[in-house]
């Protein structure tokens, strides 16, 4: 199965080491804040400023700005980006932008009401739409209720196999129940429970 990474305009959150008095703080991901000339130029400093967070927009701004690159009429933007003459600056840009896209959990860092904690998946479904806790009504509303949900489900594999459910058993080299999960076993688990849910 091949999967299409996608990224959307939901703001993600990095942990910046240096803020807060080199204490650390999560922050809305903007790549080109500290750039010299973004602080020379105080119209693009605002324009940047504007899409903080969302790494759609600055994706966009990468490709056309940077890059001069048309993404949208390029069939190939791997090809192209590697016949251009790029610096290691724009390529950390774009690494640090897809990193951030594929960090599933997405925290502003904020306490009480104005926490922002949730599960912000890069894959789309098939209906078309993004798969975030907040918008899903099955599944936990916050990361780390959803942590402890598979937590929990992780449990319930283990519990079946104590009492010999056959679609999940297995036994060590001594015939005892193995209580260790692959990741292979743990996603087929999941995505049956999933679908039971449904």
């Amino acid at each position: 199965m091949k999967w299409k990474i996608c990224t959307s305009d939901e703001p993600r959150f990095v942990r910046n080491k240096k803020a807060n008095n080199n204490r650390g703080a999560y922050e809305k991901i903007n790549v080109f804040i500290n750039d010299e000339q973004v602080k020379k130029d105080a119209g693009i400093k605002e324009e940047l400023e504007k899409i903080s967070g969302n790494v759609n927009e600055q994706m966009k701004y990468l490709f056309k700005e940077i890059a001069k690159l048309n993404y949208e009429k390029t069939p190939d933007i791997k090809a192209e980006l590697q016949a251009k003459d790029l610096n290691h600056e724009f390529f950390d840009k774009l690494l640090r932008l897809f990193s951030a896209t594929l960090n599933l959990r997405q925290n502003n860092g904020m306490k009480d009401d104005r926490e922002e904690d949730k599960i912000l998946s890069p894959i789309i479904q098939k209906d078309g739409k993004e798969i975030k806790t907040s918008a899903n009504k099955i599944l936990p509303d916050n990361a780390d209720a959803n942590g402890a949900y598979h937590i929990a489900l992780k449990g319930l594999l283990l519990l079946k196999r104590i009492r010999g459910d056959k679609d999940v058993e297995k036994f060590d080299k001594k015939g005892n129940v193995d209580f260790s999960i692959s990741n292979k076993e743990w996603l087929e688990f999941a995505q049956k429970v999933a679908q039971k849910n449904k």
